[in-house]
């Protein structure tokens, strides 16, 4: 979870591993962004916190917010805490967009040296420890689980996707995906929209062929069943 800086155990509600900021970089990424005009969140053991909720005139259904925050207004004390803070994210939308575009540059320019950013929708700012990484906490799952690498399949459509795609036995990329992910897998199914999980799935570990699914050359030593 969080672009690879949370390894979270459902069953348990536990987080089993962190990758997270420190907590006075993220203070100042928070309070950088509330001088921005940002909504400032944090996200701490899959819990999500925020300043406060988007202007109700600027929410749609194709928003970011599809569940809402865990607990509003405590942003500042959840990073006092001392919990994990395995994401910061700054919300820009309710901004102009002339004015977002210019605060979504001057964000990276001050922090992309010191943390992982990402602009995961226009106006969405999402920050993470360098050392997150999707493929170091697969790793670290699949030797929890006495799994080896290469019986693992990964999915993925994004740029933070691609280390994870390469450490994979198979690696997936969506029809949808980056040129960065695509790089990395082994093969590229269908779109999110044309059920392309569904398709590797059903190829790979079903070993059924899906109608319509496009398939990459396979990595050296990779072959399909």
């Amino acid at each position: 979870a969080c672009n690879g800086a949370l390894l979270w155990n459902v069953q348990a509600a536990a987080g089993l591993a962190h990758a997270s900021l420190d907590p006075r970089l993220a203070a100042e990424i928070v309070a950088f962004g509330r001088d921005l005009g940002a909504i400032a969140n944090v996200e701490s053991d899959d819990e999500w916190f925020a300043d406060r909720l988007r202007t109700p005139e600027h929410e749609s259904l194709l928003s970011y917010e599809i569940l809402e925050p865990d607990s509003v207004g405590n942003v500042d004390e959840v990073i006092r805490s001392g919990e994990p803070i395995d994401k910061v994210f700054l919300d820009l939308r309710d901004l102009p967009e002339e004015q977002a575009a210019t605060a979504v540059v001057t964000l990276r320019r001050v922090f992309e040296k010191r943390t992982a950013v990402y602009e995961s929708a226009p106006g969405l700012v999402e920050f993470y420890s360098l050392d997150a990484s999707k493929a170091a906490m697969a790793q670290q799952l699949a030797r929890r689980l006495q799994i080896p690498a290469e019986q693992t399949m990964a999915i993925g459509d994004d740029d933070s996707d691609a280390d994870l795609l390469q450490w994979a036995g198979i690696g997936v990329a969506m029809g949808n995906a980056t040129p960065a992910a695509k790089a990395a897998a082994d093969m590229i199914t269908s779109s999110n929209l044309r059920d392309g999980v569904a398709e590797a799935l059903e190829q790979w570990l079903l070993g059924r062929r899906s109608l319509g699914a496009t398939v990459s050359v396979p990595r050296p030593g990779l072959v399909a069943e």
